[in-house]
């Protein structure tokens, strides 16, 4: 398995923290937001890794110390990342490999759940977030993702995209040779989710549920210290090897649970709903999120 980290954007909206340092190098708690992806990549037996860089790409480059490939988007400014992606085209193409954003961090827990899907295509979906508009959504048919993008209605989502997506070796070509379609078409200002329609009539594109495992999107300033101060929280709050993401939770790699109950909670493949053991309660959603506590179920590994 290879992965591909889209480090080219200028990160404008967290200036003035950008504007002499690339995004993906800011520190969060002493360590770079880089530095976390690939320990993470790391812990689950990912280091063919390729990081596509633009702004202050040298940054990038003298950062990684060869412990990472680096590739460029000259064209950072002009494009999108649909053209980042393409960029690494060459070095993963006809591969099985991850795709996520720089400014997006997920621990190994979250990253071992999608390489834990049985599907080869797979994208990880947040239940449990409340539905912003703006927001990249998902909706389900028989379990399949059949709609991917900002306008999916709360009617229709069953969760948000958590812009982290798993591409299997048998769809990996076509893939990329949609994303060409799309960029030779004009679209060089759109984002890979365009070319996702390969993925849903090919092998399908299969959600990958986070379970409450907790990961922070770093948009702004604030996304900044709101994940700075989870991650010490959370630090503070480890228990037995386990993630506790908020007070009164137990995490690891299969999910969340109460911190008193001794098995996870879970999701249905085709719903999402996090289901606890018979004889225990579920956690309880935050106010806005797409679940309710349901009985057991033990097929949901991959949900």
């Amino acid at each position: 398995m290879k992965a591909v980290i889209l480090a080219a954007g200028a990160g404008a909206r967290l200036a003035p923290l950008t504007a002499e340092m690339p995004k993906c190098v800011l520190p969060v708690n002493g360590r770079a937001l880089l530095d976390r992806q690939l320990d993470a990549l790391a812990a689950v037996g990912v280091t063919d890794v390729t990081v596509v860089a633009g702004h202050l790409a040298d940054r990038v480059v003298e950062h990684v110390a060869g412990r990472c490939r680096v590739v460029r988007n000259d064209r950072y400014a002009s494009t999108n990342s649909i053209v980042s992606l393409h960029v690494a085209a060459d070095l993963v193409r006809g591969d099985a490999f991850l795709f996520q954003n720089a400014d997006v961090l997920y621990g190994p827990a979250i990253l071992t759940r999608l390489l834990w899907s049985p599907h080869a295509n797979a994208c990880l979906v947040d239940p449990l977030r409340p539905h912003v508009e703006g927001e990249y959504h998902v909706e389900l048919r028989q379990g399949r993702i059949v709609r991917y993008g900002r306008d999916v209605p709360h009617t229709r989502s069953v969760g948000e995209s958590g812009q982290l997506v798993k591409i299997g070796e048998r769809d990996s070509a076509p893939f990329f040779d949609r994303i060409g379609q799309i960029i030779r078409a004009g679209g060089e200002q759109e984002f890979p989710n365009r070319a996702y329609d390969v993925l849903m009539s090919g092998d399908g594109l299969w959600p990958v549920y986070t379970a409450g495992l907790p990961w922070w999107e770093i948009d702004t300033p604030t996304d900044y210290e709101r994940c700075r101060d989870a991650l010490a929280a959370s630090r503070r709050r480890r228990r037995h090897g386990r993630w506790v993401s908020w007070p009164g939770r137990s995490c690891d790699a299969r999910g969340c649970r109460p911190a008193i109950a001794s098995s996870p909670a879970r999701c249905s493949v085709a719903t999402g709903t996090p289901r606890g053991r018979a004889g225990t309660s579920a956690p309880s959603a935050p106010a806005g999120s797409r679940w309710t506590p349901s009985t057991c179920s033990s097929t949901d590994r991959a949900c």
